[in-house]
């Protein structure tokens, strides 16, 4: 394989990756989304760092 069909590869499995990334996003973004105006959860987002030392107090 040639380092041009080598780049080549690369780039079109970075597009693809890109698409993956975007797809999920979307899907996590229409999750929350769905999960907040059903009133499951808040769209407050607290840090768990905090959380878990306040808890050692």
């Amino acid at each position: 394989m040639t380092e041009k069909e080598t780049q080549q590869q690369i780039d079109e499995q970075l597009k693809a990756l890109r698409k993956a990334t975007n797809e999920a996003i979307k899907s996590k973004e229409a999750a929350n989304r769905y999960l907040i105006e059903a009133g499951i959860i808040t769209d407050t987002k607290e840090s768990r760092f905090i959380q878990q030392n306040q808890s050692k107090r």
